[in-house]
């Protein structure tokens, strides 16, 4: 069953449905000011925000249950998903059961099978027609109409019942590491995710494994001839993101201390291909500069007609396995990715949707892999420049003209990382 909430509370409740778009404050507020939503079931758009932040402004707002869509508006263009079931995780990171310390054998288990208490079920954007809109007032026949549901129309009521069975499954993830010549206690870390989560989509993993296979493949090319970094990088590729980004948390859980004190940067790889137009970074304040320096300085492959690199980095929250070396370790982070020009604002947070692989791309953004090859060539320098013991700072950042060649020539066909587990001794080990 592709169509559930992960964490979802479990029950029935029969009320009626009320659109609150996508639920934002401000929505909210609009609501509540004609009638009362208490013990109600609340019709829920993903995107704009955090779907956990939304979650939470419902419940406290009263509404006991939650039923979640993506608008067609907001998709891609080269998918169609209007039809199709998905699933979210309402787990906002690291194993439930271990809150705050980690996840290892023999830690203190708590019982949290439900993260929220909202009746929580996705559904897909047909189904919403069916039951609340008619074909004619949805505009069935127009390019793009959001979805609303009148105002004055007959309230609709809904019995959800949830009946979810939480059960534990091992979470590997996968870390290397190329160890400093001069600073080997300094660390980069580049990270991407994997999944093996049966019928799901890997489309969206698969895109920044290849790149981080291209760029150790590329790096091992120079460490052959003698070359090292100056700082020690650390490749992560995690597990089990899909349901809370759980490996990151855990490993970084294990890790805190030594990761606060003397991580520099964390570079994201998560989803780095969600279009073809637009070259577009994310940064943290103090790495900023650096994205602006690698997209004014080196030209990058675009496949649509939009300008290719947005020339400013902007600060908006990452998505992915960043959150906790952001927003728990106070570590900057860097992020490149392409996408469409028209998706730079509706299609935030809309990677929180996860479907099921016969709901995957038709027509695959990048099949030439040139978009990974340039995808790879802004990690690459960004690597190699945060790994050249460069002083970071909110002044200027001096980018050094000597960029590696090892970033310029990345692996033309990328493949993807060996499905085993690898051992490795711990880049904190004298």
């Amino acid at each position: 069953m592709y169509s559930y909430a992960a964490y979802s509370a479990k029950g029935t409740l029969t009320a009626e449905v009320f659109d609150v778009q996508y639920g934002s404050p401000e929505d909210l507020l609009r609501i509540k000011q004609f009638t009362n939503v208490s013990s109600k079931i609340a019709l829920l758009k993903l995107g704009h925000m955090p779907l956990l932040y939304k979650l939470s402004l419902l419940e406290e707002a009263g509404f006991k249950g939650a039923l979640l869509y993506l608008d067609p508006c907001n998709l891609p263009k080269f998918q169609n998903l209007s039809n199709k079931a998905f699933m979210v995780s309402l787990n906002s990171g690291g194993d439930p059961s271990t809150p705050g310390y980690p996840s290892v054998d023999g830690s203190y288990k708590q019982d949290r099978s439900n993260l929220t208490s909202l009746l929580v079920q996705t559904i897909s954007v047909t189904l919403v027609r069916k039951l609340f809109i008619s074909l004619e007032k949805a505009g069935e026949n127009e390019i793009c109409q959001p979805l609303r549901l009148p105002f004055a129309a007959e309230r609709k009521i809904v019995t959800l019942n949830i009946q979810t069975q939480p059960t534990y499954k091992a979470i590997s993830s996968v870390v290397g590491y190329l160890k400093g010549a001069t600073v080997p206690d300094r660390y980069v870390i580049v990270g991407s995710h994997h999944s093996s989560l049966p019928g799901y989509s890997n489309e969206q993993w698969a895109h920044g494994t290849a790149v981080m296979t291209a760029l150790i493949q590329a790096l091992m090319r120079k460490v052959k001839k003698g070359w090292r970094p100056e700082r020690t990088i650390i490749f992560c590729s995690w597990g089990g993101t899909m349901f809370g980004k759980i490996g990151s948390y855990e490993w970084a859980e294990g890790f805190r201390t030594v990761l606060q004190r003397n991580t520099v940067a964390y570079v994201n790889l998560h989803d780095p291909i969600r279009g073809k137009g637009i070259l577009y970074s994310i940064a943290s304040p103090s790495v900023q500069q650096l994205a602006i320096e690698i997209s004014k300085n080196y030209k990058f492959t675009c496949l649509g007609p939009e300008k290719c690199m947005e020339s400013n980095a902007s600060s908006i929250q990452m998505q992915g396995d960043s959150d906790y070396f952001i927003n728990h370790l106070g570590v900057p982070a860097l992020q490149f990715s392409y996408q469409d020009s028209t998706m730079l604002e509706t299609a935030s947070f809309l990677s929180e949707a996860v479907f099921p692989v016969s709901s995957t791309i038709s027509t695959k953004p990048d099949s030439s892999f040139r978009l990974h090859e340039s995808i790879t060539k802004s990690v690459g320098f960004s690597s190699g420049l945060l790994g050249a013991a460069l002083k970071l700072g909110i002044a200027r950042l001096q980018a050094k003209r000597r960029v590696l060649a090892w970033a310029r020539k990345p692996a033309s066909q990328p493949a993807c990382l060996p499905a085993r587990i690898a051992s490795f001794p711990s880049p904190f080990s004298s």
